[in-house]
């Protein structure tokens, strides 16, 4: 059974959920337009909306997620592009991330061409977002070999102990 999660993100922003577990969804409300800013992908969203809504039932409209976590390592994000991963450990200072963008094998041609460079340009070795984002990894790692860092140990408890809803754990 599905967990009600209405009200966990306000109208006009969004929030963090957390299923327990070390899984993570970051989302905003279902009003919150998140789909790629492309009219032919938009477009599409569109049209399918109605068969989306059938197959979800209930759980159409809850939340709206832009990105989130399966612990341990598999990850999706949905916002700017259309992306799931693997985070593959190697070593203390090293991370292998297999990544693989999809699209709905119904679109239309012209819209998985559109999909397929918006992954490109966005979460894929050469993307915007994903260049900029390897800088604050580095910069997380190497600030994880500072002597503060060896001396004090890691409070990794997102959401433990905090009365508000959108940390509190829902069953999935």
């Amino acid at each position: 059974m599905a967990a009600d999660v209405r009200g966990l993100v306000d109208a006009a922003g969004g929030g963090m959920i957390s299923p327990c577990n070390g899984h993570g969804i970051m989302a905003v409300s279902p009003q919150v337009a998140t789909d790629l800013p492309i009219p032919e992908v938009v477009a599409y969203e569109e049209e399918i909306r109605p068969e989306v809504a059938r197959r979800l039932g209930t759980r159409y409209g809850m939340v709206n997620p832009l990105a989130d976590t399966v612990f341990p390592n598999l990850s999706f994000i949905r916002s700017t592009s259309r992306t799931s991963r693997v985070w593959h450990p190697r070593g203390p200072e090293s991370i292998e991330i297999w990544a693989w963008g999809y699209v709905d094998k119904e679109a239309p041609p012209g819209v998985k061409d559109k999909i397929r460079l918006a992954v490109i340009r966005g979460f894929s070795p050469l993307g915007n977002f994903e260049q900029d984002d390897m800088d604050n990894w580095q910069e997380c790692t190497q600030t994880c070999l500072g002597p503060m860092s060896r001396r004090l140990d890691l409070k990794c408890r997102w959401g433990w102990a905090t009365t508000s809803t959108t940390n509190r754990c829902r069953p999935g």
